[in-house]
């Protein structure tokens, strides 16, 4: 099941769009892939229709957004073989869009082996799986919503299903602990040992891009500029010594300023 928006329009002309969703329960999943292709839609189905964190009922499905050289659309194809999924274009895909130029940018849904009820539960097993492949960190919350598909590429009804990862047992804890560490050091300047410690090793081109969009994000709250921060990653172990070209000198770039506006 998804949730969808029956008025298109709404999302074209800039009215809010927050309410009016409706559930999608078609069993066929060549059904639901029109469904992506003619309405706004998200994977999570919320109270009343009311899209919003603190409407989250459930989900059972997960979806990825992705727009980087480092997995390409037939790289995902490959990928989710024999796993029950869809795999749809976005209407950005192979054009330029500023100052980057084009690439595969795409949406991979993922169907789950049960239903997710609790938000931190969805949350923490969408952004498991964004780091996992690289896919963007930004779109990984209980009120993301998408925009049409152009054109779905894959689909297999029948495979493997996602599992659901518990939540670890210090989950809480930890991102208590973040928090009171992120305020407190906030406008010091002060660049964190995690980030130092993947500053020093070469990161998998995979996780690249979703590397850069957590530093960008954490060292804005730390006081850190756009020229810092970029500063950092390109005399990091990953790209030391490294000819950066124009087009991966502005993904990287894009990826910074996403992390940034996070923060901002």
């Amino acid at each position: 099941m998804i949730s969808y928006h029956p008025n298109l329009q709404t999302f074209q002309t800039g009215t809010p769009r927050t309410k009016g969703f409706n559930c999608y329960e078609g069993a066929r999943l060549e059904d639901l892939g029109q469904v992506i292709c003619r309405h706004a839609w998200s994977p999570c189905i919320w109270k009343l229709g009311h899209r919003s964190r603190n409407n989250f009922l459930y989900a059972d499905w997960f979806a990825l957004d992705f727009e980087t050289h480092e997995f390409t659309l037939p790289q995902a194809v490959k990928t989710f073989q024999g796993q029950v999924h869809i795999i749809g274009t976005t209407r950005n895909h192979q054009k330029a869009k500023g100052d980057i130029p084009p690439l595969d940018r795409f949406r991979v849904l993922l169907k789950m082996n049960g239903k997710i009820t609790d938000l931190k539960l969805y949350e923490f097993n969408v952004r498991s799986l964004a780091e996992r492949y690289g896919a963007d960190s930004a779109c990984v919350d209980g009120a993301r919503h998408f925009f049409p598909c152009t054109q779905i590429v894959s689909i297999e009804s029948e495979g493997e299903l996602e599992p659901i990862l518990p939540l670890p047992a210090d989950f809480e804890e930890a991102a208590a602990i973040r928090d009171r560490w992120l305020r407190k050091y906030a406008s010091a300047g002060f660049v964190p040992s995690s980030i130092w410690r993947k500053l020093d090793v070469v990161i998998p081109p995979g996780k690249r891009n979703t590397t850069w969009y957590g530093f960008a994000k954490d060292l804005t709250v730390f006081g850190f500029t756009h020229e810092k921060i970029m500063k950092l990653i390109l005399g990091s172990e990953t790209y030391k010594g490294a000819v950066i070209s124009p087009n991966l000198l502005r993904e990287i770039e894009q990826c910074v300023r996403s992390g940034q506006k996070t923060r901002s």
